[in-house]
C-alpha cells in the first residue's frame, strides 16, 4: 500500500529514526516503524490487522486509527478524495490502496 504524509513534520517525524526516537521514546520509535512496514506490506486497509485497527467517528470521521504505544494512536484515512465507498455505506476499506497519515495523537487525550 502507498504511504503519503498530511505534513511535512509527520513525515519528518516518520522517516527521521533519531527525531522520532526523540519525540516518542524508543517503544514509540519501535511501534511506529512497525506500523508504518505493516501499512507498506498490505495489499489494502481490510488486510490490516496488527494494531488493532478502529475506524474513528464524529469529528474524525472517515480516519481510521491504528495503536501504537501508551495510548498513542496513528490516525490514517483514505488518501483518495472521495474515497470508495461501500455499497452498503461507509468506507470500502478493501478497495483503499493509498492512505494519508494526517496525525499521531494520545486517544486519552
Amino acid at each position: 500500500m502507498d504511504i503519503v504524509f498530511a505534513s511535512a513534520a509527520l513525515e519528518a517525524l516518520s522517516t527521521d529514526e533519531k527525531r522520532a526516537r526523540r519525540e516518542l521514546g524508543e517503544q514509540g520509535f519501535r511501534k511506529l516503524r512497525t506500523r508504518l512496514a505493516e501499512l507498506a506490506a498490505a495489499a489494502n486497509v481490510a488486510a490490516l490487522v496488527a494494531g488493532r485497527p478502529y475506524p474513528l467517528s464524529g469529528a474524525l470521521d472517515g480516519h481510521l486509527s491504528l495503536r501504537l504505544d501508551g495510548g498513542r494512536r496513528l490516525v490514517l484515512r483514505p488518501a483518495l478524495r472521495p474515497p470508495p465507498l461501500a455499497p452498503a455505506g461507509g468506507i470500502a476499506w478493501d478497495a483503499v490502496r493509498q492512505v494519508e497519515i494526517t496525525h499521531i495523537e494520545d486517544d486519552h487525550d
